[in-house]
């Protein structure tokens, strides 16, 4: 029998990335596939460019067209990105610091 998961619509835009992240994290939470994996560095560099490219965009682009169009969206993904690395944080955080714990009480390994 199959399971059937409630639909969880990243390509929507909430109004905040507390209501976001809570979303992923129910997604997450019923087991739902996010098939794509970054390391929290791939990830920080693609928010970091995202970011970056609004910022030196800004409000040059006006209200409408092509540019316009093109900074909404890196706006949308770099938060999207966000939520994705804070949510997989909340598993990954307790083991990275049970790991570093352990390497700081026994270095050579």
């Amino acid at each position: 029998m199959d399971v059937v998961h409630p639909p969880y619509d990243v390509f929507h835009q909430p109004r905040d990335i507390s209501a976001a992240l809570a979303t992923r994290m129910e997604a997450i939470a019923d087991e739902v596939a996010f098939p794509v994996r970054l390391t929290v560095e791939e990830a920080e560099e693609v928010i970091r460019v995202l970011w970056e490219f609004c910022g030196h965009l800004g409000e040059d682009v006006g209200s409408q067209g092509y540019e316009f169009n093109m900074l909404q969206r890196a706006r949308h993904w770099a938060q999207q990105t966000q939520i994705a690395m804070l949510a997989a944080m909340v598993y990954a955080g307790p083991r990275m610091i049970e790991v570093a714990s352990k390497h700081r009480r026994d270095p050579a390994g």
